[in-house]
């Protein structure tokens, strides 16, 4: 999977300007799908874009298309209400999934503990043109004293977006969710609270590395990747950005740091299993599992 990624430094308060700026203010065209022998393949059809006539996507006859700046820009409100910001795209397979940030304010209570973890609230928008998704959020946080990404898989953490063209609607359909969100961010900051609370002995630790990274389940052995994978993360508990080695929020704070940071040398890679792939899987496990001891 190939990913392109563009910040915008300052960020920008429209859908319309994040996907200009990003090089993304094409538009998605339907075209008709014809095999080598001139035959209409009446089924299926392909999403196109419209600024270098590259297909991103082979959908069902069905499929309807809704462009980016339709999309994205039902949360416009959200900046100019309450001072978000649209900080990045991530454009995936030339366009065939893009992701755009919105960036909230940080709050007097973002803070988990004195030593300065600020986490950063935001919400992550995902648009689709291959019929992986519907348009979906996702509401992360990023620990900003060392820009470890996370998310924890419960109510409110991800969400379907439905499509209107009518404005009104767009819009008190964005405040609701961004109401939603709050509550989510707030549950998220009080449980990260907890984990900071929860004193890790070194069996604690060890139990916990070993199943993020179990043995085989037919050898009952674990492999040199799986021992490396647990001895990296035990590491980082002690030594990582930000860390303590002493609390569950260390044990988290760990695995963020390796999936978003030392998993791959590839930060594209990284991106995508984060966004879509086993890095999200982990970090649902790794919280769940501590929040459980």
């Amino acid at each position: 999977m190939t990913i392109e990624t563009v910040k915008i430094e300052k960020g920008a308060m429209t859908a319309e300007e994040i996907l200009d700026k990003s090089g993304n203010a094409w538009i998605a065209e339907e075209h008709e799908l014809i095999t080598g022998a001139g035959v209409v393949c009446d089924n299926h059809k392909a999403i196109v874009r419209s600024d270098n006539q590259k297909y991103i996507g082979i959908v069902g006859k069905d499929y309807g298309v809704v462009q980016n700046v339709e999309q994205f820009s039902m949360f416009d409100i959200i900046a100019k209400k309450y001072g978000a910001r649209y900080g990045s795209v991530n454009t995936f397979n030339g366009g065939s999934k893009i992701t755009a940030s919105m960036v909230l304010p940080i709050r007097k209570t973002d803070e988990i503990r004195k030593v300065g973890d600020v986490l950063q609230r935001s919400i992550l928008l995902i648009n689709s043109f291959d019929g992986s998704t519907g348009f979906v959020g996702e509401n992360n946080m990023l620990v900003l004293a060392c820009s470890n990404g996370m998310t924890a898989n419960q109510k409110g953490a991800r969400f379907m977006l439905r499509h209107t063209k009518n404005v009104k609607d767009r819009y008190d359909e964005a405040l609701k969710i961004f109401a939603r969100s709050e509550a989510y961010f707030d549950q998220f900051i009080g449980q990260a609270r907890t984990l900071a609370k929860k004193i890790m002995t070194a069996q604690d630790l060890k139990k916990y590395v070993q199943h993020l990274f179990p043995a085989d389940p037919k050898t009952k052995k674990f492999s040199t990747r799986a021992l490396n994978q647990q001895s990296i993360v035990t590491t980082l508990f002690f030594e990582g950005m930000g860390n303590l080695g002493q609390s569950a929020f260390d044990a988290y704070n760990a695995l963020t740091e390796y999936l978003d940071h030392k998993r791959f040398d590839d930060e594209d890679k990284a991106s995508a299993s984060n966004t879509f792939g086993t890095g999200r899987k982990l970090r649902d496990k790794a919280f769940a599992y501590l929040e459980a001891i």
